[in-house]
């Protein structure tokens, strides 16, 4: 469901390194079952390989979470992750 966010998806979750999304969300689908949500990242946001993971960084290259970090995305909003 590229370029829109599912209302199926979690707000928390673990990111996981992902080959399409650069980051994604490791959640629990709505029946308790661990599922990976693939993340439209806003343009504000980018993701890099750094020692061995993929970091989410902001615009001015600050690292803001890690591949294997817990985090909470507000959904449809421009916000940054709270972990």
């Amino acid at each position: 469901m590229a370029g829109a966010a599912c209302e199926a998806m979690p707000e928390h979750g673990m990111l996981v390194a992902d080959p399409t999304w650069g980051l994604a969300l490791m959640g629990n689908d709505p029946t308790g079952a661990p599922h990976r949500y693939g993340v439209v990242w806003p343009d504000i946001y980018s993701a890099r390989w750094e020692h061995g993971t993929v970091v989410l960084l902001d615009l001015t290259g600050k690292i803001l979470a890690r591949a294997g970090d817990q985090v909470v995305l507000t959904i449809g909003k421009r916000q940054d992750p709270l972990y």
